[in-house]
């Protein structure tokens, strides 16, 4: 052979390879030392249990040894014993096992009793925001993964726009399209972002028929432009999008495939031609299970599994006689039938799945902390932010939603549909009188009359409606005396109805005024539901089906909550009362030990406030006792509580941009070094400014006992010193421009990695004057603290409340030479006029904790919105690179190497800040929990570390978990 064209094949063949990704070469490399039935054996994915005992055990085990199965398809038992399982089954195998599960609403699908089930895909797709179907996603493949599975068969792509289907229904995730197409794409993209394998099912859709494939094949009259605009349409945004799999149904579609009795899983032209051709699918093809009787009716077992085959699926799911199915496919083998080309096709493609999941070694599941981890509190703070906001409210013509119960308004609650009080009454009646009365789903004609007269005296009847089903053909667990009854009670006082259950139940309620649905009547959807009612959440919900004749796809009524803080025992909120009591233990030891004179301590829990205490001194004399309104000097809590607030509300109102330069904001900046430093990354303190500038030192003498010098001070106000730093002293007011020149000109680091820095806040207080065209504490006055109601939440205290109502910080023996109390410690925030953008802010615990409580609520307080919910998720997300810092918020620090900053119990998620006088605040959205402690462990030096060394905050915040119940050594990314 000519030396050219050797050197050309063999350039041709190094290019070949170098396109081979390594998933490739391991599965051409496995399928080398492959036999035929090694090969055949992949292509079976077959059933087991981990509740059927040790026949079943054995008969996997002998289909693994001797038929070599690909897969492992696993169905009801508990997590534990099918991870055991796993484990057992992934050592025998010669090539390690693809486990499946079919978990669409997580693992409680399959072990409802030790694991999550989160809410159905018909209520997920009430959910307006589709990030939360991410984030389900995400969690459901973190839970699947840690108990070896691989695939979930999920989500849903079928478009249910028949009410009558028995099968699918609540399964999909709607009548429309888009919106399937849209939360099919988030559900989908959470699994695989995070390892898991997604399948779309039941393509080309199972959603239009009242025929259920499990018991007969059902038929798809439509035609293909039909079909392409709605029932496939998902499906080819899945794939356009990237999933791994797609099952395909056992569905007799004409327009596809005319043969008699033709179901699509056995049809090339609908798998090979339409799904693999014309739509480009790549990945895995599964065929429904082949136990069911749409498939097996017209095709006996053996055939079956040769016809789908060629009919182009790669993984044949559940087949009924595995021995035969083996023997038929290798008679196909050696008859030609099934070509080797063909057969080899469906073999790479399942190995390179395995190897791109970890399988190209034999993995095993670590037993240690399983159903912990799997129940965690993040899975279970999740379903809880689900339920809230797919809950609809179809229909408020009245508007009387969220009912306020003032004194003397009379309100009752009926359940039909349970024996005895429910969880949504009892919820309802917990912070306000509501009578309970109860009817089971089916009652006599002579009841409703009795009831009707009960109830019509009562200003508000809140009825629930339990037991329901989702049978159109069983009128979803409605009896026609249930809906006499609400009709009744209806014409004599303002009345709620609440479907627990299908929201094709709404073609029953087309008369009724204000109706609601919650889609199911699990107990954490009843408590949300009664919140809702009360206005103690947002109803966000749309939708996701029409019903009846006014109930359109995406009604919905949106009511803000009135998320005031309230008041409540903590048993109410799930504390331990007995528990919190050790806090007086912990306080006790940290005044005696001298760590801090007194302090203020606030919790609230589901925005109730269940703890707001104060105690010790002011001082360590004992004069004055510390209440619950005294003011504590906030230090660097007004990084949080002033300047982040501020700078969100103008980046929302596009008056600022955190991602802009500063120096747009503040044009001093433009001829410095400055000039291009973010906002964004110097609320992070990323941004290369030194930490702090000691301006006072320039001001005071250099004795071995500094003293404010005579050129500088005044103890009188006068025409050129108007500003206090303290009791009877006046600094010089042209320093003030000295402090921003300096500030202006200080020397950057020559890195950006984290440092703390006050010099930032100092120029954001500024920018946000600059920008809003009045004082920085104006500005925060007009816009958060008066509409909040405070009162007591205020930049130099002294102008409006007496001294003794402040509590001291420092006996100042360096700077000022006086007991420092209602001037800011911070000497910088002095030599300002007490107000700048890292320091000088004072409140009290509850104050400061209706603050928090506004973030938590997502931005709302009352019946106000100041910030968006978008907006605080901005601010209170981890910064790029850092693991401990958000934009202007403290984090809990991520990092295995730190010293953590709040208690080690914390979700990741938790965020607040610290400060330096001994204040302390911060919220955690997993456990809707705010936490507040305001001590002067300053007082009388602030050289005192005791109360920093004690870890007194964080062994108090601790406290607060252990009352909640949460385990020690909670996993950080819970």
């Amino acid at each position: 052979m000519p030396k050219t064209i050797t050197f050309l094949l063999i350039l041709l063949t190094s290019n070949l390879l170098a396109q081979i990704t390594p998933a490739e070469r391991w599965a051409m490399e496995t399928m080398e030392t492959m036999t035929l039935d090694e090969k055949i054996g992949q292509l079976f994915m077959i059933r087991a249990h981990s509740d059927l005992g040790p026949d079943h055990v054995a008969q996997v085990e002998n289909y693994i040894k001797n038929y070599k199965v690909g897969g492992l398809c696993f169905f009801q038992g508990t997590p534990t014993k099918q991870a055991e399982l796993t484990n057992n089954y992934q050592k025998i195998a010669n090539i390690p096992l693809l486990i499946a599960i079919d978990g669409e609403w997580g693992l409680g699908m399959r072990f409802p009793k030790s694991s999550i089930s989160y809410p159905k895909q018909l209520a997920l797709g009430a959910i307006q925001d589709n990030s939360l179907i991410y984030e389900l996603g995400a969690e459901v493949a973190n839970e699947f993964k840690r108990i070896g599975i691989h695939v979930n068969f999920a989500p849903v792509a079928d478009v249910n726009n028949n009410p009558e289907n028995p099968v699918i229904n609540d399964r999909s995730f709607g009548e429309n399209p888009e919106n399937v197409a849209s939360k099919s794409y988030a559900y989908m993209k959470g699994m695989q972002d995070n390892g898991l394998m997604a399948c779309a099912k039941h393509f080309p859709g199972h959603g239009d028929t009242n025929t259920d494939s499990h018991h007969d094949l059902p038929i798809i009259p439509h035609d293909y432009n039909r079909l392409d605009s709605i029932e496939m349409m998902p499906f080819k945004v899945l794939i356009k999008e990237g999933i791994e799999s797609v099952m395909v149904a056992h569905l007799h579609v004409p327009t596809l495939d005319a043969a008699p009795n033709m179901p699509s899983s056995l049809s090339y032209k609908t798998t090979t031609g339409l799904l693999r051709d014309s739509f480009n699918f790549q990945g895995l093809i599964f065929t429904d299970g082949l136990e069911m009787q749409g498939v097996r009716k017209n095709f006996p077992p053996g055939e079956m599994e040769a016809k789908a085959i060629l009919a182009g699926n790669d993984i044949l799911l559940l087949p009924p006689d595995l021995p035969k199915a083996v023997k038929t496919l290798k008679d196909y083998v050696a008859e030609g039938k099934i070509t080797t080309i063909r057969l080899d096709q469906s073999v790479k493609r399942i190995l390179v799945a395995k190897y791109n999941h970890g399988l190209s070694i034999s993995p095993r599941v670590v037993m240690n902390n399983l159903d912990k981890d799997i129940n965690n509190s993040g899975g279970i703070a999740l379903k809880r932010k689900l339920i809230e906001h797919s809950i609809t409210l179809a229909r408020d013509k009245d508007n009387i939603l969220p009912i306020n119960i003032k004194p003397g308004t009379k309100v009752a609650s009926l359940s039909i549909g349970s024996n005895s009080t429910t969880t949504f009454q009892k919820t309802l009646s917990e912070f306000n009188k509501v009578d309970a009365f109860n009817l089971p789903a089916n009652f006599p004609e002579a009841k409703i009359a009795q009831m009707a007269n009960m109830l019509k005296d009562y200003d508000y009847v809140v009825i629930g409606v339990f037991d329901m089903n989702k049978y159109a053909s069983k009128k979803f667990g409605l009896h026609i005396n249930a809906v006499k009854l609400i009709n009744a009670v209806s014409k004599e006082s303002k009345t709620v109805i609440n479907l627990f259950g299908s929201p094709y139940a709404l073609k029953f309620f087309d008369n009724f005024k204000t109706v609601m649905v919650s889609y199911t009547d699990d107990k954490m959807t009843q408590v949300a539901s009664a919140k809702a009612i009360l206005g103690g959440m947002h109803i966000s919900g749309k939708l996701p089906v029409s019903a009846g004749k006014s109930f359109k796809f995406r009604d919905g009524v949106e009511k803000r909550a009135s998320l005031s803080l309230g008041y409540s025992i903590p048993e109410k909120v799930g504390i331990s009362s007995d528990t919190l009591k050790r806090i007086e233990k912990i306080v006790k030891e940290m005044i005696a030990e001298k760590a801090a004179p007194g302090c203020q301590i606030f919790i609230a829990k589901d925005g109730k406030v269940v703890y707001n205490k104060s105690f010790g001194y002011h001082t360590y004399e004992q004069k004055m006792k510390v209440k619950n309104t005294d003011l504590y000097d906030l230090a660097s809590i007004t990084k949080i509580a002033a300047t982040t607030i501020a700078v969100m509300k103008m980046n929302e109102s596009g008056q600022m941009n955190v991602g802009s330069k500063l120096s747009k904001y503040i044009t001093q900046l433009d001829t410095t070094d400055k000039k291009d430093l973010k906002i964004v990354d110097i609320m992070a303190h990323h941004a290369g400014l030194a930490g702090w500038i000691p301006f006072y030192k320039q001001t005071v003498s250099k004795d071995r006992y500094p003293k404010p010098l005579s050129q500088y001070y005044r103890s009188d106000k006068d025409n050129d010193h108007h500003l206090a730093v303290a009791d009877r002293l006046f600094i010089r007011d042209d320093f003030v421009d000295s402090i921003w020149t300096q500030i202006y000109v200080s020397k950057m680091r020559s890195n950006t990695n984290y440092r703390y820095s006050d010099l930032g806040f100092y120029l954001l207080s500024q920018a946000v004057a600059n920008t809003a065209k009045k004082p920085f504490d104006k500005y925060l006055e007009d816009e958060f603290y008066k509409p909040l109601g405070l009162e007591r939440t205020l930049f130099n205290p002294l102008s409006k409340f007496p001294k003794d109502e402040i509590v001291p910080t420092e006996n100042d023996t360096y700077f000022r030479i006086q007991k420092v109390q209602g001037h800011v410690h911070d000497m910088g925030s002095a030599m300002l006029g007490g107000v700048s953008g890292h320091a000088g802010l004072f409140s009290n615990a509850y104050e400061l904790g209706v603050i928090m409580q506004m973030l938590l609520n997502g931005g709302y307080y009352g019946d106000t919105q100041f910030l968006k919910p978008e907006t605080i998720k901005l601010f209170t997300t981890r910064y790029p690179r850092s693991s401990r810092r958000a934009i202007g918020f403290d984090m809990r620090d991520l990092s295995a190497s730190a010293n953590l900053n709040v208690s080690e119990k914390t979700s990741s998620r938790t965020y607040g800040h610290t400060g330096f006088t001994g204040t302390f605040a911060y919220v955690d959205p997993d456990y809707n929990l705010v936490f507040v402690m305001l001590a002067n462990r300053t007082y009388p030096s602030m050289n005192n570390k005791k109360y920093i060394r004690g870890n007194y905050r964080e062994r108090i915040h601790t406290l607060v978990y252990n009352a909640m119940g949460v385990p020690d050594k909670e996993d950080i990314n819970n």
